[in-house]
């Protein structure tokens, strides 16, 4: 597990959102994972960083109403940026739908990507996660539809707004102006002010 100090050299109150950009599904906004807030004046908080992502599925319970995912699978770690799962219909002895789950396969794997293909017969929602919190945002998935991401890309930090909270979608064109990479094992400091911009500097 890595650590990284976040730094606030500001006078002012701020929050930091730490997260991942999607590279492969461009059109989906980028989510807080972690928000911090660290005190004005030197405060600091420690991110703990896991090396371990998990994936799990939302699915209907109720057949009558396809669109509410409101039944969860169980959780899956995994620790390599290959790998792919599949989400299978649970199905009883006598053929009867009763929800599903999610399996990790170890063949027709793809270099540097994460793929979930949805098996079922109804529409599913996959999550990635870090420390058990949606690093990208939760797709869906209709019938027989796949999942793919690079999840190698650097986990970035930038300022963000005081109703910023975990799971938030970030608008790119603000969070680009303060983005940083996160430097595991480093620091990094906030300086500036809301009236004349913040600077993110890594150490």
């Amino acid at each position: 597990m890595n650590t990284v100090s976040l730094i606030n050299d500001t006078s002012e109150r701020i929050r930091l959102a730490v997260f991942k950009q999607p590279t492969i599904h461009l059109r989906l906004d980028p989510i807080a994972w972690h928000i911090a807030a660290p005190r004005p004046n030197g405060g600091h908080q420690t991110l703990r960083v896991p090396s371990t992502c998990q994936v799990f599925a939302r699915f209907p319970s109720n057949r009558g109403d396809l669109g509410v995912l409101d039944r969860r699978t169980h959780v899956l770690d995994f620790d390599e940026t290959t790998a792919r799962f599949d989400i299978d219909e649970l199905v009883t002895i006598v053929q009867r739908v009763t929800g599903a789950s999610i399996t990790r396969r170890f063949d027709e794997l793809v270099d540097g990507e994460v793929r979930v293909r949805n098996n079922c017969s109804f529409d599913t929602e996959v999550t990635i996660a870090l420390d058990h919190a949606a690093v990208y945002a939760p797709h869906r998935l209709r019938p027989g539809a796949l999942f793919i991401e690079d999840i190698r890309g650097p986990l970035y930090v930038a300022v963000v707004s005081d109703a910023s909270s975990p799971g938030a979608r970030l608008v790119p064109e603000k969070t680009s102006r303060t983005q940083l990479p996160l430097p595991l094992g480093g620091s990094v400091h906030v300086r500036g002010s809301q009236w004349f911009g913040y600077t993110l500097a890594a150490r």
